[in-house]
């Protein structure tokens, strides 16, 4: 976060050039060309970066405002987090603006990007709370798009959408969707999600086998340490209700080492 909000500082200005830039290209454009949407979803994405930008900002300001040794350094931060609050809500709306004026015109459904224009609509709208909206873009997704590589991520909020329903077997119909993509960046996740659909099914047995499984697949992935490290105390909590005392030991050393 902090090599992101060094870059993105010296960038700023540029980024605000682009956007002139690019409104100004939109305008020139004629509207049935495909170019256009493609100046549109590139605008989106800056648009984007600066939402991201001032989300991380405002998470900086919210930690040095709960740590401030006085109350005037509290007051400086906390106003420091709600006018970047603003700010990223401000270009959360912006990007999905422009996201869904391309994904809802009907002259550019051939656009060549349009799987990206549409997973980043509904990962925006996730972001501003819209579950419900992203959900239908997504479905669009997965519906007219299978050979996107953003397919998992599409069942994988699909799968979220039911867990948190309390609809376990829904939800582990779509992470096992999500399974069927090894090389996804998602995949670890899904399958750790599992082991948690199987404990509220009050399966224990597979819980624990599921969790033991993403530890030995992930070890060695760099971008996994959190979620082997979850999964390991996990382990711990479901063996805790199903296995030996005696067993424990030998368990615990295979599954976490040192």
């Amino acid at each position: 976060a902090d090599d992101l909000l060094m870059a993105e500082e010296k960038v700023s200005d540029i980024r605000d050039a682009q956007i002139k830039k690019y409104q100004m290209l939109i305008d020139s454009t004629d509207d049935d060309s495909e170019e256009k949407a493609d100046y549109i979803f590139r605008l989106a994405e800056i648009m984007a970066q600066k939402r991201r930008f001032h989300h991380f900002r405002a998470m900086e300001a919210t930690f040095k405002a709960d740590n401030a040794k006085n109350n005037a350094e509290k007051q400086k931060w906390t106003g420091q987090r709600n006018e970047n609050l603003k700010l990223e809500k401000k270009w959360l709306l912006e990007a999905v603006k422009q996201y869904t004026s391309v994904a809802n015109n009907p002259k550019w459904k051939n656009y060549k990007r349009m799987d990206s224009v549409l997973f980043f609509l509904a990962y925006m709208l996730t972001q501003a709370a819209m579950d419900g909206e992203a959900r239908t873009v997504f479905k669009r997704l997965i519906k007219d798009y299978q050979g996107s590589k953003y397919i998992p991520d599409a069942y994988l909020a699909f799968a979220e959408y039911f867990f948190g329903k309390g609809d376990f077997d829904s939800a582990l119909d779509f992470y096992n969707k999500v399974l069927e993509f090894k090389n996804s960046g998602v995949y670890g996740y899904a399958k750790y999600k599992t082991a948690w659909v199987y404990y509220n099914l009050g399966e224990q047995e597979k819980a624990l086998g599921t969790l033991i499984d993403v530890v030995q697949e992930m070890k060695d992935k760099p971008k996994s340490k959190t979620l082997v490290r979850a999964a390991r105390k996990d382990v711990v909590r479901v063996y805790a209700e199903i296995g030996q005392a005696d067993k424990a030991y030998a368990l615990f050393k295979k599954v976490g080492g040192d």
